[in-house]
């Protein structure tokens, strides 16, 4: 004996495809955007409250409507394919909706979707609420619909009530990007988020190349690829460095540098491109085979990677961003070697050494520079730049000066032979940096040794080894001078109120640089820095206003080994007041130098 059975569907899969494919506000109003589109509206407004947890969403088009019966046998038939007719009848879009289930975005985000339509004088409105579902077959749940006259406009709006509570608020302007990057491209649709429109952003200092190419084995596509002077231009307008794939004008992935940065090298530069690329031929209007519907997901915001199309595709995209991003370490280069070459310390180096030699030592250093840079371009941009700030400087580095000094004193026929050992001259060699960097790592390591012994002071020991190396704590502070008269004054004014506490008497550095002032404030390892040293170095700005009434600006470090933690203030650092244990000061210097380094070693 046989018989039948049939598939029975649980009201758990809303929850499946509603919750999983559209638990994010921009992703759902986006999905619900795209069904307006699709019933040719020409405009939708969408209406944010300002506070989510006690509002509705309003989406509302002006779109074709729905009569009854395509509500009843399209509307809520779960995944029915809407697309008898590929293009729309008024505008003749390709329809952009998500394959039958885009309806269902609404209950990503809220418990009650309900839902008012206009078609031929005729008003319906029904509810889907999904706590009727629970624990239903969606085949045996029944919604009521209201008809009734009206002498309104066709189109459709869709109210969105309880929100649900993983639904994070976005404001107004962060929806009006999303949307624009999904629909701005649309003809005769125009999409508003509390009145407003949406509207391309106007971005500067961006080359853009128009891309409209046909792929083999993947078809035509076409798009933009923006390059940004900077990554910050387009974090500005909250960009995110990588090429958006689109289909039918929608978004299906990205931003992604896809995988250009697994082969080998690290293409620090790609954070500056941003572009879009439509790909009709993943979704294609009449497609030759079943396999090519399913390019795409069913939820359009994936793709099948193992696809032939989107491997053709990738590889395209990939080798177009590998030589744009080539173009853009050579000009990086270039300009990082021009600031070294025209930078004042170079000049003055050049000026100090006898005509007869200036062009073979400028030579060399060019040569230098040039083994060097490119070296850099797998770096962060600011580690890059602390590099070539400390090439500079070594242009003023006491094995320069020593070295310039021995030619200044050498006679006319001293300077014929000291011209032909500049052929072997290392001096302008990357060995010369390694060994400063190699250097600078020892000095870290004795650095530590003093800190590990709880018997040392802060002076001689610790003031001693830090003011000849203030690089440890910025590189810029070498250049600062020590300035005793304001040392002497600060010491004055707080020098009464250690009288009990002498062994706690703050050790300080004090350097000038034109109207600004950095004062380091040296602990020895064995104390525990107190609230009460804390206040001190607050009261600095007072005290030096007093003697110095010309400083523009003033840095304060307090330095120990052991801290209170009540006493940390992020706040502080704002207004230049900071906070270092010696055991992350030279962990941030060690790591800065080590990287550096070991970038030097393998060029």
């Amino acid at each position: 004996m046989s018989e039948k059975i049939k598939f029975l569907v649980d009201g758990r899969l809303l929850d499946h495809i509603g919750l999983a494919m559209y638990s994010s506000l921009p992703k759902a109003i986006s999905e619900l955007v795209a069904n307006s589109y699709d019933a040719d509206a020409e405009k939708v407004h969408i209406t944010l409250p300002k506070d989510l947890s006690n509002g509705n969403i309003i989406i509302k088009d002006n779109g074709s409507g729905m009569d009854k019966a395509f509500i009843k046998n399209i509307y809520m038939n779960l995944g029915s394919k809407n697309r008898l007719q590929e293009k729309t009848p008024k505008f003749k879009r390709l329809k952009i909706g998500c394959k039958g289930i885009g309806k269902l975005a609404g209950l990503g985000i809220a418990n009650i979707m309900k839902i008012e339509t206009i078609k031929n004088k005729k008003r319906y409105t029904f509810e889907i609420n999904r706590n009727q579902i629970k624990g239903q077959t969606l085949d045996s749940v029944e919604f009521p619909i209201e008809e009734d006259n009206t002498n309104e406009t066709e189109g459709t709006t869709i109210i969105l009530k309880d929100l649900l509570p993983h639904v994070e608020t976005i404001n107004e302007e962060d929806m009006r990007r999303f949307l624009a990057r999904e629909f701005l491209s649309k003809q005769n649709f125009h999409v508003f988020v509390n009145g407003e429109e949406i509207s391309p952003p106007e971005i500067p200092n961006v080359e853009r190349r128009n891309i409209e190419e046909d792929i083999e084995g993947c078809g035509k596509v076409k798009g933009y690829i923006l390059i940004a002077d900077k990554p910050s231009t387009l974090r500005n307008y909250k960009l995110r460095a990588g090429i958006v794939t689109t289909v039918r004008g929608r978004r299906i992935f990205g931003p992604t540098l896809f995988d250009i940065n697994s082969h080998g090298h690290w293409y620090r530069v790609a954070e500056r491109i941003y572009g879009e690329i439509e790909v009709p031929s993943f979704d294609p209007e009449n497609p030759t085979n079943e396999l090519d519907e399913f390019v795409i997901s069913t939820s359009r915001d994936g793709v099948n990677k193992n696809h032939p199309k989107y491997l053709r595709y990738k590889q395209w995209i990939e080798d177009k961003l590998i030589d744009i991003c080539g173009r853009l370490e050579k000009e990086q280069a270039e300009e990082r070697k021009r600031k070294l070459l025209q930078s004042s310390e170079f000049k003055k180096m050049l000026l100090r050494i006898p005509k007869e030699m200036r062009n073979d030592v400028e030579n060399k250093v060019r040569n230098m520079i040039e083994r060097i840079i490119p070296t850099l371009s797998e770096l962060p941009p600011t580690k890059a730049d602390s590099i070539i700030q400390i090439i500079s400087k070594l242009f003023e580095s006491s094995e320069m000066i020593s070295l310039i000094e021995k030619i200044e004193e050498a006679s006319k026929e001293d300077i014929k032979k000291l011209s032909k050992a500049l052929q072997n001259w290392g001096i302008y060699e990357i060995n010369i940096i390694i060994e400063h960097f190699r250097t600078r790592l020892m000095v870290i390591a004795k650095f530590e040794e003093l800190i590990d012994n709880i018997k040392t002071l802060e002076y001689p020991e610790i003031h001693k080894l830090f003011e000849k190396n203030l690089w440890i704590l910025n590189d810029e502070y070498r250049l600062y001078e020590s300035n005793k008269s304001l040392k002497r004054a600060i010491e004055k004014e707080i020098q009464s109120k250690y009288k009990k506490h002498a062994k706690d008497r703050p050790d300080l550095i004090v350097k000038t640089s034109g109207n600004k002032v950095v004062i380091i404030e040296l602990k020895r390892p064995a104390h525990t820095v107190n609230t009460r040293d804390y206040a001190q170095i607050l009261e600095y700005d007072t005290i030096i206003t007093k003697h110095s009434p010309n400083t523009s600006q003033t840095e304060c470090f307090l330095i120990g080994n052991k801290f209170d933690e009540a006493i940390r203030n992020p706040k502080d650092e704002k207004i230049g007041r900071y906070l270092l244990s010696y055991a992350e000061l030279l962990q941030r210097a060690k790591e800065r130098y080590k990287e550096i380094l070991s970038i030097l070693d393998g060029g």
